[in-house]
């Protein structure tokens, strides 16, 4: 447990010499996210797409909560977007209410339709982002573009998923776990199986094996590059890793027993994810010292997790 202290993530590629202001206002930073079916004109579920500007994603669902007078759980989304930023991501609402809460106060209303049944968490295909950088400095970032377009960077779970010293909570309440979860205890799991996936990936990064499979992998099929390897999301059951891919995953993770049997004990079950995250129509111009980015990254892909392999990014600002 000692060791759930905000940790630096090794880089794959050589030593940045290129810096950059990020986030200095949320208008830099936008996000618009893509269901994987699209909502119709009926359905027990109302669907709203909110563009939210200075707001957690769940201060929009109890915003919602209140105005459709139903509990929080009753509110589904596919997963957090940045607070500081301007983001638009899908809501559903189980209502017979086909009203919608007027524009106020960082959030308004742009999309709206029905299905037959809640969003759930991950029920998306993918963000599609345009990221404005201040101020770059330095040479060579157009070279680690082009590198990272066909190559793509370690799939790690980006700072957002620890702010206010998150990991350290969640351990703490682990440890205290005596079985039964309440609604916002969740999130602890989540940030505890971060913190072992990117020590696994990480650990990978630094046998420079993140991006081909090894012995033993568990590979997922991406239909523009074919067969990758994946990490633990971790739970109850063997790992599916074997060989040398489970030796990886023994060894990051030998510090963490307390951690992986707290996992377990919450009844969470063993899962994979992406070790490489590649970006998808990844497109720049070049505007005075500034840098405008569009880019699209898969479901639980991170904007941050891309950029921090280009530039050195100054003045980020936390939040989720």
């Amino acid at each position: 447990m000692d060791r759930l202290a905000d940790i630096e993530n090794p880089r794959a590629y050589e030593p940045l010499t290129c810096s950059a202001c990020f986030k200095s206002t949320p208008q830099d930073f936008q996000v618009t996210e893509r269901l994987a079916y699209t909502p119709a004109a009926v359905g027990e579920h109302l669907y709203l797409q909110v563009e939210k500007v200075g707001m957690e994603t769940l201060e929009v669902v109890e915003r919602l909560a209140r105005f459709y007078s139903v509990r929080s759980v009753d509110i589904g989304y596919a997963g957090r977007k940045d607070k500081r930023a301007v983001a638009r991501q899908w809501f559903s609402i189980r209502t017979t209410s086909d009203l919608a809460p007027a524009e106020a106060h960082g959030m308004r209303v742009v999309g709206r339709g029905r299905y037959q049944r809640k969003l759930r968490r991950g029920e998306h295909a993918g963000n599609d982002f345009v990221v404005q950088l201040r101020g770059v400095r330095g040479s060579g970032w157009q070279q680690r573009l082009a590198l990272v377009k066909v190559r793509g960077v370690p799939n790690y779970f980006g700072p957002q998923r620890f702010v206010a010293n998150s990991a350290r909570r969640a351990a703490a309440w682990l440890l205290r776990y005596r079985g039964g979860r309440h609604g916002g205890e969740g999130w602890y799991l989540s940030v505890l199986r971060s913190v072992l996936f990117n020590e696994v990936l990480g650990t990978r990064v630094q046998a420079a094996n993140w991006q081909r499979l090894i012995d033993g992998d568990v590979p997922a099929c991406l239909p523009e590059t074919g067969p990758l390897p994946t990490g633990p999301l971790w739970g109850r059951g063997r790992s599916a890793a074997r060989g040398a891919a489970a030796e990886f995953e023994r060894q990051a993770l030998a510090a963490y027993g307390e951690v992986c049997r707290g996992l377990e004990r919450c009844g969470l079950h063993q899962d994979r994810r992406g070790l490489v995250l590649l970006p998808r129509n990844l497109r720049w111009n070049v505007s005075g010292d500034g840098l405008n980015l569009s880019f699209t990254l898969g479901p639980g892909g991170y904007a941050t997790s891309l950029l921090r392999e280009i530039f050195v990014l100054r003045g980020a600002a936390d939040g989720v």
